[in-house]
């Protein structure tokens, strides 16, 4: 049986969004780095072009993906997970994430230049992210000094984004 604070699958779904911010910043971001590990890093235009490509894919995961996967899929998983278990639906969430990251990560593995970097960085950060982001749930759910903590993280997970957004809308200039 399951014992978990109780709350409409709306609450749960941008709690979630707001829990899983902060963490994919703190894993998926560093792990861009980790292309050094993988292949030669002579070509820096090629490091560049992968770190940037890496910071627009989590702009646009953290802005479009999350949310939008949270109030669509993340609301189905999360009744049909309900009953199992708060580590087992952990799972599945991992395993859900990594399995979508794995459609950038998959490609570029296979046709890139870096090796096995977009795994770590694409599938292994968001299945971690999203484990720890159901484990949390129930726990920001009943405190509400985790819920307020969970919010201020994520508005500064986001602070870079809306920072870059603010700069361009002002400047008139595109990246």
């Amino acid at each position: 049986m399951n014992e978990e604070p109780q709350a409409s699958r709306t609450a749960r779904a941008w709690l979630a969004v707001v829990l899983m911010a902060p963490l994919l910043a703190v894993l998926f971001l560093p792990s861009l780095a980790l292309v050094h590990l993988f292949v030669d890093t002579s070509n820096s235009w090629a490091d560049l072009a992968y770190l940037v490509t890496g910071a627009l894919a989590y702009a646009v995961g953290v802005i479009v993906v999350l949310p939008v996967t949270a109030h669509t899929l993340g609301r189905v998983v999360d009744a049909r997970t309900s009953e199992i278990g708060t580590v087992r639906a952990a799972g599945v969430f991992g395993l859900l994430a990594g399995a979508m990251g794995s459609v950038a990560a998959v490609p570029m593995t296979l046709e890139g230049n870096v090796g096995l970097a977009p795994m770590v960085t694409y599938v292994a950060a968001p299945a971690l992210a999203a484990f720890v982001t159901r484990l949390l749930l129930p726990v920001a759910l009943a405190h509400r000094g985790v819920r307020v903590t969970a919010y201020v993280l994520a508005a500064l997970a986001m602070a870079p984004i809306a920072a870059y957004v603010a700069t361009v809308g002002l400047s008139g200039v595109a990246f």
